[in-house]
């Protein structure tokens, strides 16, 4: 009965976890979209309730090979990084590219 039980506890165990780092990926994917879609109002740092916190980073990319479009956009990469600040060591990073009017 008590390797059943351990069993058991490290099975739901690692199902908090993997349901912690889908809860991970939905809120840095929604940061994302939010980022995109407000930009430039968003702020690129702050909290939401139950302690979770995120920041927002972009770079500037050169497409290679040149396009067509070039002299008209701005091609930017963002990435989001998320954590909840009682566990900042498990933080979670999604990316996306953005292209911009110049």
């Amino acid at each position: 009965m008590g390797a059943v039980m351990v069993i058991f506890s490290r099975a739901a165990t690692v199902q908090a976890e993997r349901l912690y780092r889908l809860w991970l990926a939905e809120f840095a994917l929604s940061v994302l979209e939010e980022y995109k879609t407000t930009f430039p109002e968003m702020s690129l740092s702050g909290a939401a309730p139950g302690g979770w916190q995120w920041s927002i980073v972009e770079a500037d990319v050169t497409p290679n090979p040149p396009g067509s479009l070039d002299a008209e956009m701005n091609y930017v990469s963002i990435t989001a990084t998320v954590w909840q600040k009682s566990r900042p060591d498990q933080a979670y990073a999604a990316a996306s590219l953005m292209a911009r009017r110049r």
